[in-house]
């Protein structure tokens, strides 16, 4: 009973010194531990003081009225009464106890049967002591009725927690030992009094009982309730793995991982859309050879150094698993592999001893963006060809604008030909600028926006708002017919301007 003291005391301890009484009361499977530990200690306590007195000869004792009158010789230690009434009924709770409600409630199966052991404890006293015929003989006869009534629900109880976890059948084999224990106890209890046996041998009897009856029991509970609370947080974290898993595999993002000789060991539902690699046909695989063989060898160091706990950056590479040895077979058989950009960051697994298994690796799909960016390197360079296609033409217009220019007398005509070969440089301009861009991009690393060197021109804006003017009158829709109408006139009525700084080209 001592120990069993020492050793709730030592757990009661640690849980204070350590701030661990918020997380007990907080979790349902912690806060029923530290409800039995509360329990325990009163029973340990209260079971320690009692055997302490009993063995100092600090005893209350009667003798046995009912068995003296029947011939028969009982002596009644009372304070062992005492201690199964006190203790006897938590003994007894503690076996019933079930998990939490929803609101975090605490429940018990065995509280009314509990309740009547103590009340036919204290009635089998009575029956002992008092000293008139009949009512010794009431009481004894109640106390019995009242054992039955409570065996009956402690058994229907062991019977229904037998199929309840692990530990469920330990728990139902001490309900129904308890159960046998107290019905044994009333026997003997009984024989003395017609004088079948000593009171020597009730008492040693008792003695030896209490030794498994409290005792053994008290820790056969708390060696159950430790079992029933390892078995419900493996429980949970079962759970909480298979939670993950299902949240890996239906990820929206590719999550695959290796084991520490590089072999493909996880392959979610993503990676398996992006590379039309299947699960089944990917587990097992050396990753690397997937990769494009000009990132395989930074992938090894990546996931060499992530094995090793190292800080790692993020690596970008391409991913296709097609031509491999391994999947000729299936390719043969109509498995059509697709190519996937991927932008991957990778992290170490470990195993239940602390130690790194392999690598988890999570990648932001890049497939879409590199694409985009092929489609655009074919648009620069077609902006390219067909720019330096069109200059060659452009130039030809405006040599032979500047020829009929020089031989032009008439002033109106002259006018019209200097408009043309005006637009002609206009348009030679905006191809050179095309080109020059499309050089700018195809030479663009990413590290800053490409920019280009503005020229400083004199610019006189009164000779551009006559050609804008102009170039409006003489303008025309799809069908060759002016846009501006007969009884419209376009005027320019701007007298003169400064000539400004620009760039003359860009105009």
């Amino acid at each position: 009973a001592f120990c069993g003291l020492l050793y709730e005391l030592c757990l009661a301890i640690c849980i204070k010194s350590m701030g661990l009484q918020l997380l007990y009361e907080e979790d349902p499977v912690f806060r029923r531990r530290l409800r039995l530990n509360r329990k325990m200690l009163y029973v340990f306590t209260f079971l320690t003081t009692i055997y302490t007195c009993m063995a100092c000869d600090c005893q209350y004792v009667h003798k046995g009225w009912i068995a003296e009158y029947h011939g028969g010789h009982q002596i009644v230690y009372s304070f062992r009464y005492i201690e199964w009434v006190c203790c006897a009924p938590i003994v007894l709770s503690i076996s019933g106890q079930l998990p939490h409600t929803a609101d975090g409630s605490p429940r018990n199966a065995l509280v009314p049967s509990s309740m009547l052991t103590g009340i036919y404890c204290i009635i089998s006293w009575q029956g002992i002591v008092v000293t008139d015929f009949y009512w010794a003989w009431v009481l004894i006869f109640w106390a019995f009725v009242s054992y039955f009534l409570a065996s009956y629900e402690q058994l229907y109880f062991a019977w229904w927690v037998k199929d309840q976890g692990t530990a469920g059948p330990v728990r139902a084999a001490l309900v129904v030992y308890l159960v046998i224990m107290i019905g044994i106890y009333g026997v003997v209890y009984l024989l003395p009094i017609p004088g079948w046996v000593t009171a020597t041998f009730e008492n040693k009897f008792y003695c030896l009982g209490d030794v498994s009856f409290k005792v053994g029991t008290s820790v056969m509970l708390l060696a159950t309730n430790d079992l029933a609370n390892n078995e419900e947080m493996r429980r949970r974290a079962e759970a909480t793995a298979d939670d993950l898993r299902r949240l890996i595999n239906t990820a929206s993002v590719p999550i695959f991982g290796v084991d520490t000789k590089g072999f493909v060991n996880q392959w979610n539902m993503k990676t398996a859309d992006l590379t039309g690699l299947p699960e089944a046909l990917a587990m097992g695989l050396p990753l690397v050879r997937m990769l494009g063989e000009s990132s395989q060898a930074d992938a090894g160091a990546f996931i060499r150094n992530a094995l090793e706990g190292k800080e790692i950056g993020t690596l970008e590479t391409s991913i296709y698993p097609n031509g491999m040895v391994e999947l000729e077979n299936e390719e043969a058989n109509g498995l059509v592999t697709k190519k996937a950009m991927l932008v991957l960051s990778a992290s170490p697994t470990k195993d239940k001893q602390g130690g790194i298994k392999g690598v988890s690796l999570v990648g932001c799909d890049l497939t879409d963006v590199a694409a985009y960016r092929e489609a655009e390197q074919r648009k620069v360079r077609f902006m390219a060809v067909v720019s330096h296609e069109l200059r060659s033409p452009l130039h030809g217009i405006i040599g032979l604008m500047d020829h009929l220019c020089d031989t032009e007398k008439q002033e109106g005509r002259l006018r019209f030909m200097k408009l043309v070969k005006n637009c002609a440089n206009r348009l030679l301009d905006l191809v050179v600028n095309i080109m020059e861009m499309a050089s700018m991009v195809s030479s663009h690393d990413g590290s800053a926006a490409p920019t280009k060197k503005l020229a400083r021109d004199p610019v006189e804006l009164s000779k551009i708002l006559d050609e804008i003017v102009m170039l409006v009158k003489s303008s025309t829709d799809k069908g060759g017919n002016p846009l501006v109408k007969k009884s419209v006139q376009l005027v320019n009525d701007v007298k003169s301007l400064p000539i400004i700084e620009a760039d003359a080209h860009k105009c």
